[in-house]
């Protein structure tokens, strides 16, 4: 048995692969790796996260369009500013900004392909007094 091993690479098949991958590009500050004429391949500036978009092809496999079903965690060091800087660039907010019981704040937006960008900033830690 094939053990499989962590990658850090996510591929998405959309129409619209070029809009999303700018979106990445303009909003979370991805550079683009490798592109041709029906693929855009973008990482993130910390390297951790390589994202690949492609249009649909013809071929077996990977024919087809995103449909639903995946979300994407992104986290932030201040999630109220980047929600303000998503809705000075006009993207439509998916839920709003919330503070969980658990202290986490979070709120999710939509890229170009319809994929859910799940934005969180972490609790704060609290100092225990000794």
């Amino acid at each position: 048995m094939t053990t499989p091993r962590a990658n850090s690479y996510i591929g998405v098949t959309t129409d619209k692969f070029r809009e999303t991958a700018n979106f990445y590009i303009q909003h979370f500050g991805y550079s683009i790796n490798a592109e041709t004429g029906d693929f855009i391949c973008i990482q993130s500036p910390n390297h951790k996260r390589t994202l690949g978009f492609s249009a649909p092809s013809k071929e077996k496999g990977l024919n087809t369009a995103y449909s639903g079903g995946i979300y994407l965690p992104f986290l932030v060091d201040d999630a109220h500013s980047v929600l303000e800087s998503f809705k000075q660039a006009g993207i439509p907010i998916t839920r709003d900004i919330q503070t969980q019981s658990w202290g986490e704040t979070q709120f999710v937006v939509t890229d170009p392909s319809g994929i859910e960008l799940y934005i969180s900033e972490a609790p704060k830690l609290v100092e225990q007094g000794s």
